[in-house]
Parts: structure tokens; C-alpha cells; sequence
């Protein structure tokens, strides 16, 4: 499809970047592999054609930086397309969260933005054509066991980290507990946009 085309692939964690050197093993050629944080301006030899993202702009707290930098390293003509959590994401998680600690859920970890300020910050970026929407896909589980490994592989993570190990199991079934109808109200927000 893209017999001269290259990738950059870009990430914040060595842990992820590791990850995916070892799942294309004998495959890289054609793949660079840049570990970056995306609220700093970037360093790349070349600017890029397309960016595309899937649920990671919700991890980077100041979304202006993360846009102007995007713009900083795309030619004229570029498009960006991404997927990321929006305003009123896991909603219901993050209020059995606070519950359980005591805190907002989201201080300091997540950015859940809305369509119109994503909008406007795109704009002041200086991407032209844009498109913005928030869509609310829930996700219902089976059992509750399934709920409860989702609970602590993909939301958790992020406040895990910083517990001490005899604490973890503890905490994903206590909020796990505080959701008995096994869904996570999942708000996505998608946006494209052209340089």
C-alpha cells in the first residue's frame, strides 16, 4: 500500500516502545522508533504526512502544547486523525474512584476534553478543516471477573502504579464493587483536521 512510506512511532513510556520493538521484531525497517513527550516540542529529521492516535492525547494534560507541537512537525497539507477519551469518559469509574480514595479520579491523570474547546485549540494551533465530535460508547462485561482484569489492565494502571503492591487487589475490587453493572461509560472524542 505504502511501498516508500516510513513510520515514526511515538511514545511517551520505554516500557510501550519496548513493547512494540519486540512485537514487530524483524520489522522495524521502515519503522522509527522515537520516545517523545507530546506536551515538548518534538525532534524529528523530517516533517510527517499524517498523524494518527488512538486513545493516548487523553493522557497529555495541556492539550494547546500537545497541538502546536503536532503542527510544529507536520507539512503543509497534513492530516491528523485521532480517537481519545472526551469530556464525561468513565464517568461512573471515576466516581467509584474518588469514592474509594477520596480524590477526583482525574487530578492529574487524565485530560478529558470537550469538542468545543478541541476546536478552538486546534484553530489556534493553525489546523484548517476541522471536525470534532463526542460520542458515548458504552462497554458492558460479562462477568465479573472479566469487568474487574479490564478495570485493573486499562483504567487503573495509572493509580497502581503509585501503590504499594499489597494494596492493588483491594482497590480494583472495591471500586470494581461500586460499579455492579459491569459497564465503563466510555466517551470518546474524535477529531481530524488538516495542517
Amino acid at each position: 500500500m505504502l511501498p516508500r512510506g516510513r513510520v515514526i512511532a511515538l511514545d511517551g513510556s520505554g516500557q510501550m516502545l519496548d513493547r512494540l520493538k519486540d512485537r514487530l521484531a524483524g520489522r522495524l525497517e521502515r519503522v522509527e522508533v522515537v520516545r517523545a513527550d507530546l506536551s515538548r516540542p518534538l525532534q524529528l529529521d523530517s516533517p510527517v504526512d499524517v498523524v494518527f492516535s488512538v486513545a493516548a492525547f487523553h493522557w497529555v494534560q495541556d492539550h494547546d502544547a500537545l497541538f502546536r507541537n503536532l503542527a510544529a512537525v507536520m507539512r503543509t497539507g497534513g492530516r491528523l486523525a485521532a480517537d481519545c477519551g472526551g469530556r464525561g469518559n468513565i464517568s461512573n469509574v471515576a466516581a467509584a474512584i474518588q469514592q474509594v480514595t477520596g480524590v477526583p479520579a482525574e487530578t492529574g491523570i487524565w485530560n478529558f476534553a470537550g469538542a468545543g474547546e478541541t476546536r478552538r485549540r486546534l484553530a489556534s494551533a493553525g489546523f484548517s478543516d476541522i471536525e470534532v465530535q463526542l460520542h458515548s460508547e458504552p462497554v458492558s462485561f460479562e462477568s465479573r471477573r472479566e469487568f474487574t482484569r479490564f478495570l485493573e489492565t486499562v483504567i487503573l494502571g495509572s493509580h497502581l502504579v503509585r501503590m504499594d503492591s499489597s494494596e492493588r487487589d483491594a482497590f480494583v475490587a472495591s471500586v470494581a464493587m461500586l460499579l455492579p453493572e459491569r459497564q465503563v461509560d466510555y466517551v470518546r472524542l474524535t477529531l481530524t483536521a488538516v495542517k
